[in-house]
């Protein structure tokens, strides 16, 4: 019980202490929230920017750990209906993406 006699004795003895104490840890609180949220609504913004202006991906064929597509991967997801779509022929930095 000693504890709360020091909690009541710091408390008493200083109560515009206390009360910037409580305000600094909610300026604290609020400013993280407020971060938080504004990092999301900006990534949020950024992501439909760009869908906006580059489309959704009707086909994404991935090769699993960074690797290579074997050559008849183009043939075969080029016979797939639907937009155009970029081979690895037409684009010379692509290597897991077709």
């Amino acid at each position: 019980m000693a504890w709360l006699r020091m909690a009541r004795r710091f408390t008493r003895g200083s109560a515009a202490r206390l009360a910037l104490t409580v305000l600094a840890v909610a300026w604290g609180v609020a400013l993280v929230a407020g971060v938080w949220l504004a990092n999301r609504a900006v990534l949020r913004a950024f992501v439909e920017v760009i869908d906006t202006m580059a489309g959704r991906a009707a086909l994404e064929v991935v090769a699993g750990e960074g690797g290579l597509f074997p050559e008849g991967v183009a043939a075969t997801v080029g016979t797939v209906p639907g937009p155009p779509t970029r081979t690895a022929a037409s684009c010379s930095r692509c290597t897991a993406s077709i």
